[in-house]
């Protein structure tokens, strides 16, 4: 008997119908639920299903991959927050390489399918480097288990390593006459910190057009 996760390495066309195969045997067997579970796994999309099996043909890449995806992410931190933005270069360019390996490995099981458009491509590259940089679609990556899409990560989780900008209190009333009002100790620490936090947002705009011009090559 086949394990669920066996479904994903099959050619396309034979998914299907070992994925019914499969449900009646595991009802047969006294297993309701785990029949109903199989019988809801869905058809991939042919270019998850390339992935899935460019995953499976290249174990190794396909795990540098991610790894590389988890250092992609640290390193867009370091350079949102100002620390070691030359790390995020260095961190593109190795996770950018694996990723053309493995779209490359992808691409060939397309064609030994029958051939492939452009665009199956594009969203081959596209969905590897969102799985590859996501903690959970990057576990069904490693395992060539993935069922879809799976959405882009961009910087926007990461605009909360941001300080906000610091918002003006307004003074309490004070009962007639007021006094003097005393010196804000904090003028320099806003405006330090609002400097930082605008040189941090143009930073964030250049990383992102960055990418989104590497996703585009």
């Amino acid at each position: 008997m086949k394990r669920p996760a066996e479904l994903y390495g099959l050619p396309l066309e034979e998914f299907t119908r070992e994925r019914d195969t499969l449900a009646r045997e595991l009802k047969r067997g006294g297993k309701t639920e785990a029949a109903e579970e199989v019988r809801a796994l869905r058809k991939p999309p042919v270019f998850v299903w390339a992935i899935n099996q460019a995953a499976r043909r290249r174990p190794e890449v396909t795990r540098a991959l991610v790894k590389a995806g988890a250092e992609l992410r640290k390193a867009q931190r370091g350079a949102v927050s100002g620390r070691s933005p030359g790390g995020l270069q260095e961190a593109t360019r190795a996770h950018r390489r694996l990723l053309d390996e493995l779209t490359g490995a992808a691409h060939e099981a397309l064609e030994e399918r029958g051939g492939v458009g452009p665009a199956v491509v594009t969203k081959v590259a596209q969905t590897l480097r969102a799985a590859s940089v996501d903690k959970e679609a990057s576990k069904a990556l490693v395992a060539g288990t993935l069922a879809g899409d799976v959405e882009q990560v961009g910087f926007g989780p990461l605009l909360s390593a941001v300080p906000s900008r610091p918002r003006r209190t307004r003074p309490a009333a004070k009962p007639k006459p007021q006094p003097k009002p005393r010196p804000d100790p904090n003028v320099k620490r806003r405006a330090k910190v609002q400097e930082q936090l605008d040189k941090a947002r143009a930073k964030v705009r250049e990383l992102e057009e960055r990418l989104a011009q590497l996703t585009i090559d």
